[in-house]
């Protein structure tokens, strides 16, 4: 998978299939997930200094390195080939429109459709089920009113597999990092987020 910016804000995906490992056992072609849901209703800021996973890690440092001491970079300036083809496949992208301010997914990758069941690519942030949608606007909200990256820690919950069809529901944690872009170092016009899963079992 290839993922770069360009000048006029567009994006390339090439590639699909990708997973993570750790969610294999609830990952089928059985699509979309029905019970996909959230369970907390407010926000829960973690402070980047707790975040511990390593792929979000390097995400935040990849992104500290094209900065160099700037509001944020711009998104002409990534090529996530260098963070590897799995974390990218749990990457997400809005483009911040603005006067109306709405947030639409420019990318969506492959284990975010595998996980929650729903391709958002070239959708509004609103247009997501449930009130997951509301959650993830004040998450966006927050990244660009602020300026600044930030991790939130979300409770979720879909339906387990078992023989390959889905019966119990699984509850994970979704710890997300949104980390701001700016084309020209004053106002957010991208968020790019890495979502990282853990598994709780049945629920």
């Amino acid at each position: 998978m290839r993922l770069r910016g360009d000048q006029n804000g567009g994006g390339e995906a090439v590639g699909s299939g990708l997973q993570p490992a750790s969610l294999n056992p609830f990952l089928t072609s059985e699509m979309p997930h029905p019970g996909f849901a959230t369970t907390n209703v407010e926000i829960e800021e973690i402070p980047l200094l707790e975040v511990t996973i390593q792929s979000a890690l390097t995400f935040l440092a990849h992104w500290e390195s094209l900065r160099q001491g700037r509001l944020a970079p711009s998104w002409s300036e990534f090529d996530l080939l260098a963070l590897g083809t799995e974390p990218v496949s749990r990457m997400m992208v809005v483009d911040v429109l603005t006067d109306p301010l709405r947030l639409k997914y420019r990318f969506w990758g492959t284990a975010n459709v595998k996980v929650k069941g729903v391709e958002m690519t070239g959708r509004f942030v609103e247009d997501f089920p449930g009130r997951r949608a509301a959650i993830a606007t004040e998450e966006y909200h927050r990244v660009i009113s602020e300026q600044r990256p930030m991790a939130f820690l979300d409770r979720l919950v879909l339906p387990g597999a078992s023989g390959g069809r889905f019966s119990s529901r699984a509850a994970f944690d979704q710890v997300i990092l949104r980390l701001p872009l700016s084309d020209d170092g004053h106002q957010i016009n991208h968020v790019i987020s890495l979502a990282n899963w853990e598994r709780h079992g049945p629920s």
